[in-house]
C-alpha cells in the first residue's frame, strides 16, 4: 500500500478532528433532544399526561374527546357496556391526536401500567 508523503500528518489531523467531533456531537444531540415532561398525579393518585394542563392544548384535547364518540358510534351497545371499553376509546383518542394534530398523548394505562383501569 502506498503512503502519501503527508500520511502521518493527515492521520494526526483526522484523529484530532474525530476527537473534537466526539466531544461536540453528544452536546449537539443533547440540545436537540428534549425529554417529555414527566407525568403528573391527579387527586385519585393516578398519573396523567402533563399536556392536559396546557391551556393551549385544551381546545385540541376537547375536540379529540368528542371524536372517538363519532368514530365508535357504530359499535354495538353490548360492546360499549363491556368492561375495558374505555381502552378502545383511549386508543382511538391517541390515534386522533397523533394523526390530526401531531400530538403524542399518553393514555392512562400507559402511565399507570400496574393499575387496573376500566
Amino acid at each position: 500500500m502506498r503512503r502519501h508523503a503527508l500520511g502521518s500528518e493527515v492521520t494526526v489531523r483526522v484523529r484530532r478532528w474525530l476527537i473534537c467531533a466526539a466531544a461536540v456531537i453528544p452536546t449537539a444531540v443533547a440540545i436537540w433532544y428534549v425529554p417529555p415532561p414527566s407525568p403528573r398525579v391527579n387527586a385519585s393518585g393516578r398519573k396523567y399526561d402533563p399536556i392536559e394542563d396546557d391551556p393551549a392544548m385544551k381546545p385540541i384535547l376537547e375536540a379529540a374527546d368528542r371524536e372517538p364518540e363519532r368514530r365508535l358510534a357504530n359499535d354495538p351497545p353490548d360492546l360499549k357496556a363491556q368492561l375495558g371499553y374505555c381502552h378502545r376509546i383511549w386508543a382511538t383518542k391517541k390515534a386522533i391526536l397523533r394523526e390530526k394534530y401531531g400530538v403524542n398523548w399518553q393514555t392512562p394505562p400507559e402511565l399507570n401500567p400496574r393499575t387496573a383501569l376500566d
